[in-house]
Order: C-alpha cells, then sequence, then structure tokens
C-alpha cells in the first residue's frame, strides 16, 4: 500500500476524484482520476468511481502502482538523424500525470547516449505496441512531416478485429480528434493520406478465436465470436485513426473498450486505457531516409509486412 486516509469533515461530501487531489496534491486530477480507473484507489476496501461521496470517517486507500509486466523499451537502430525504438505494450509514449514512466522520460536511457536529446516523432497508445521513430535536430523532424504530408511515409501494422472481415476495405472518413477523447468519424474525404487500409490476413472461427485470445494472455471471459489477423495501413496517422476507422467498419479491435460496438460508454476521460487490452502493433514503418520492419511480441506464426 502506497497510502491510507480517514476522511475528516473538511472532505465529507466530496467527489472521491476530487478529495484525492486534496490528499495526494503530486498526482493532480487527472493522474488520480487514472488510478480510480485502474482500481488502485480503494474507498472502505472496495473500488468505487471517482464520482463516488466521501463520509465522515472512510477509508481511501492508494495502491502502489503495479510494475509492467511488459518489456523495457528497446533501441533498434540508427538510420542517418532518425531512430527507431521497440516500445511495449503497457507503456505510454508521452508523461502523463500518475501513468508511470514513459517513453519520452526512457528515451536517454534507451538511444545511444550521443542522442540522447532525440525527439520522438509518433505516439502510439498506450496498449499499442511497435516501432516509435525519433529524430535528431529540427531538419531531420521537419523531413519527416513532409514525407507524411506528401504521402511519402507508409505506417504498418497488424490488428486482431471483431468479426470477420471478409476483403480488403479502405476507410476513408475524416477524423474530429482535437480535444476529444475519442475521434469522431465524418463523412469521406479526398486526401488518401487520411485513409485507412485494411486488409484480412487469418479468420479465426469462435473456438480459434478463444484459444487465440488464451495463448495472447488476454483477459477471459472471451465471447464466442469470430476475430480476424488484418494488416492496416496508414500514411499520417491522426489521433485513434486505426481503431476509430475500423469501427466505423463494423469491425473494432478486439477489447477496446472505448471504440467497440457492443461495449458500454466510459464516463470517466481515462477509464478506457485502464480497461482496454487491444491487440494493434505498429510492425514496419517506411519513409525517405529511414526503413524499419519489427515482428509482433505476439505467439504466433510470423507474417511477413512489407
Amino acid at each position: 500500500m502506497c497510502s491510507a486516509f480517514v476522511v475528516s469533515s473538511e472532505l465529507d461530501g466530496q467527489r472521491l476524484d476530487v478529495a484525492l487531489k486534496r490528499l495526494l496534491p503530486q498526482m493532480g486530477l487527472r493522474g488520480g482520476r487514472r488510478a480510480i480507473a485502474a482500481g488502485l484507489v480503494l474507498l472502505n476496501g472496495r473500488p468505487e468511481k471517482a464520482a463516488r461521496r466521501l463520509r465522515v470517517g472512510d477509508h481511501v486507500e492508494v495502491l502502489a502502482r503495479p510494475t509492467q509486466a511488459t518489456a523495457l523499451p528497446r533501441f533498434i537502430a540508427r538510420q542517418g538523424d532518425y531512430l527507431f525504438v521497440d516500445k511495449p505494450a503497457g507503456l505510454y509514449c508521452a508523461h502523463l500525470a500518475g501513468g508511470g514512466p514513459s517513453l519520452e522520460e526512457l528515451l536517454p536511457e534507451v538511444v545511444p547516449a550521443d542522442c540522447a536529446k532525440a525527439r520522438l516523432l509518433q505516439r502510439l497508445d498506450r496498449e499499442t505496441s511497435g516501432i516509435v521513430c525519433a529524430a535528431l535536430g529540427d531538419r531531420a523532424v521537419r523531413a519527416f512531416r513532409v514525407a507524411e504530408r506528401e504521402g511519402l511515409c507508409d505506417k504498418h501494422y497488424l490488428a486482431l478485429l471483431t468479426g470477420s472481415l471478409l476483403r480488403p476495405l479502405t476507410a476513408r472518413f475524416g477524423l474530429e480528434t482535437e480535444d476529444r477523447r475519442k475521434s469522431r468519424v465524418g463523412g469521406p474525404v479526398e486526401d488518401a493520406t487520411r485513409w485507412t487500409d485494411f486488409r484480412p490476413l487469418r479468420h479465426f472461427d469462435p473456438e480459434q478465436a478463444a484459444c487465440l485470445l488464451a495463448c495472447l494472455g488476454a483477459p477471459p471471459p472471451f465471447a464466442a465470436r469470430e476475430l480476424t489477423l488484418a494488416a492496416c495501413r496508414i500514411r499520417r496517422g491522426a489521433r485513434h485513426q486505426i481503431r476509430a476507422h475500423a469501427a466505423a467498419l463494423g469491425h473494432p479491435l478486439w477489447g477496446d473498450t472505448l471504440y467497440g460496438i457492443s461495449s458500454p460508454p466510459q464516463k470517466d476521460a481515462l477509464a478506457d486505457q485502464a480497461a482496454s487490452a487491444f491487440f494493434l502493433h505498429h510492425g514496419a514503418l517506411f519513409f525517405p531516409g529511414g526503413r524499419c520492419v519489427l515482428s509482433p511480441p505476439w505467439p504466433m506464426q510470423h507474417i511477413a509486412l512489407e
């Protein structure tokens, strides 16, 4: 246990998240909500919602955040002014209050000493594994962004989708991402750099799907449904692009509580990140000046990404 408190009259009637901010100001409101969503805050011995009102004499316990069972980030290669790092699932790219270590913070310890000032060019969701590219200097950063805008940057992913994707499909929907925790899918856009291509690689019937999820270490229970392992291709990338586009096509990522069709809506802005356990891997990145391929850390036969 990290910290324990007994609610005083000053906190009587306060929301749990607001009271936690007062009790542990270093966590901040967002960090406290994230800890609550992850089940690390107990009220009278039980996890509660952030909006739960406190009463005098209630016991609040803040548990130590479990150490991630995933591997640490790993340096892959340097090509000119570009660096490639393998980010494991379970690790945030950018620092978030209460979110534990991030790739951004760990990067200087992972890359060669003379590359400690490299800047991340990509951000993957916490549960997404795979390649993250970093650049040395403003020129390299600008060149990468130009390649993205001109459609010269190819980003290839593997995703485990619900349902049976029978043929290749392209999601051409625009996305509204600004000031949103969940990207909103709009109408079709002409800019091909904003599209997502989906190509089915292998289908799993309900029995095979249950065996696959068990091998992947997914949390049970496993609903009886078909799954599709799909290759996904994007050029630029917007927040949650693959997740939002897959759901818009009727095939959300398995375990994605934010975009899953049958999943209950998440009222807490951070609950999705604590509850989701989807499988999405950034396995290949090609652009002028850089090329990297990385197999997924999943116990399944190797699938070529090129």
